[in-house]
């Protein structure tokens, strides 16, 4: 009898590991660029980068701000000062202390132009970041930014930014090791060198396949953490991820093949999840090229001949809603300022198109000849390949030009081109995110190269409002602006269609990149 009580108490223990040691397998849409926060920009890095560091803010699964590394903050009468303090238990995944000097490392490292920051737009509004990311300020030192102890971290702003705790939860805001940055050098974000302070520790990385993280027994919410180990797969072949997620080999993939969607629905109902995203597709126009920059009459053609409804629900069936502003309506308390045609028919608006080109000097007997260029992508390639044939009916003979990423986005960038579609990513509310493009002084990201002073002036006034009520005001005004100039043309607003297995407790679709931390798996007999 003593042997089968020993076996049945070891066979328990054995079944309580087993449970114990949950495992998420998430897919992942490329291969990772860096898991150095402040150097990739490639967006499905997020994921990954978010779930090993964790930021004096983070976003919940609502994607709205709450503390994080820190406990919480207090901001002065004028707007100008926050005051974080952080958490006395936050540890690095070493057992150093996580301390008020590891941000202002980490902050003055992403405005330093030696280090060649990806996109450090969350932290501009700091006193003297703009200076020193444009090198008029040599001195990094003077970012506002202060360690006034090990636990309280001081920043100034140059200007008042209410928003400033859904900023501080970007990637770029994100805290960093001096120690192991500074003895590996590039090689610090790999396995055996990684170190942060966030749910999960770097476990493995295999390139072109997959990157596995555990639980940080040291991360000081660990108590809280169900998910033991959480595998990233490299997914950017969608019918082979469709095959692994139906094969269980994937519990959550998150692009499957658009033309799959309708049969997935029916073969696995409640388990392909949807819902609207911050994310909106559009045109691109090059304002410094004529006719194209110098000719309203043509972009509002090119905008109302484009049969958004058609695009939306026949061409990418995929549930994205037509486009009429840059705004998608997941952004709360925002009313979107719509271009003027939106409630006009079908019929209206091509017979004021035809009108509008040919006041131009543009018909069928006189073409305006035009390229579009876009990233490989099927999608890209079906929506632009439909809009060639609406846009052919008011005299456009439109030439499509693909290529790969990093050559179409060299092209936009430069201005070599007539016409470019792209899409833009928030993760959270971020409306300065949405506008910050367009400003005149914007030379990196203002994809068509547009100026106004009129949207500047209403951009500028967003910014530093004192209230939420001012701030949504002065973007709505921003965005009537460039609704009425269309520097772009907006296509679609999109949705997140994503393939999640009943054993993954938590997954919101409207969350793009949920971190780990909110999950939970329950074992697929329960």
């Amino acid at each position: 009898m003593l042997w089968r009580t020993a076996l049945a108490a070891l066979l328990l223990v054995s079944a309580a590991s087993a449970d114990a040691a949950k495992l998420l397998r998430r897919g992942l849409d490329s291969e990772v660029e860096s898991l150095d926060p402040q150097k990739g920009i490639a967006i499905y890095d997020i994921s990954v980068q978010q779930d090993l560091l964790e930021g004096l803010t983070v976003l919940d699964i609502d994607r709205q701000p709450i503390p994080g590394a820190a406990t919480g903050w207090e901001v002065s009468a004028d707007g100008l000062t926050y005051v974080f303090h952080l958490r006395p238990d936050g540890k690095w995944s070493n057992g150093d202390p996580v301390t008020a000097g590891d941000f202002v490392y980490a902050l003055r490292r992403e405005v330093d132009p030696a280090t060649g920051a990806a996109d450090p737009t969350a932290i501009r509004p700091i006193l003297n970041a703009e200076e020193i990311l444009a090198g008029t300020e040599k001195d990094i030192t003077k970012l506002g930014v202060e360690a006034t102890d090990p636990l309280t971290l001081t920043i100034h702003l140059k200007r008042r930014a209410i928003d400033l705790p859904l900023k501080l939860a970007d990637r770029s805001a994100l805290p960093l090791h001096r120690a192991t940055i500074e003895k590996w050098g590039n090689d610090w974000p790999r396995p055996g060198h990684f170190v942060g302070n966030g749910a999960y520790t770097l476990e493995d990385w295999v390139p072109q396949s997959s990157i596995t993280l555990a639980k940080n027994p040291l991360y000081r919410d660990a108590a809280q953490v169900r998910i033991d180990r959480v595998q990233f797969i490299v997914t950017d072949d969608q019918q082979a991820a469709e095959k692994r997620w139906e094969a269980d080999e994937l519990d959550v993939f998150d692009r499957p093949p658009i033309q799959d969607l309708a049969k997935l629905r029916a073969s696995y109902p409640g388990e392909l999840v949807s819902a609207p995203i911050d994310v909106h597709r559009f045109i691109t126009i090059n304002m410094s090229r004529a006719p194209l920059g110098t000719d309203l009459r043509i972009r509002q053609a090119l905008s109302l001949a484009l049969d958004r409804e058609t695009l939306a629900g026949k061409v990418l069936p995929d549930g994205s809603l037509p486009a009429y502003s840059m705004v998608p309506p997941v952004i709360r308390g925002y009313e979107a300022q719509p271009v003027f045609f939106k409630d006009m028919s079908m019929a209206e608006r091509l017979t004021l198109a035809r009108k509008l080109m040919a006041e131009a000097g543009y018909g069928p007997d006189k073409p305006l000849k035009l390229t579009m260029v876009y990233p490989t992508q099927e999608d890209y390639r079906r929506e632009l390949a439909a809009a060639t044939v609406m846009w052919k009916e008011i005299g456009v003979e439109l030439t499509l030009d693909n290529m790969q990423w990093q050559v179409f986005l060299s092209q936009v960038q430069q201005k070599n081109y007539d016409l470019g579609i792209l899409g833009e990513i928030n993760l959270g509310d971020d409306l300065e995110s949405s506008f910050q493009n367009y400003q005149s002084s914007n030379a990196t990201y203002n994809w068509p190269g547009y100026k106004s002073e009129a949207y500047d002036a209403d951009f500028a006034r967003g910014l530093v409002a004192a209230t939420e009520a001012e701030r949504l005001s002065a973007f709505e005004a921003a965005e009537r602006q460039m609704m009425t100039d269309m520097p772009e043309l907006p296509v679609t607003f999109q949705v997140s269609n994503v393939l999640v297995h009943k054993r993954v407790i938590g997954w919101h679709a409207d969350t793009l990149f949920p971190l780990t931390r909110w999950l939970d798996v329950k074992d697929s007999n329960s």
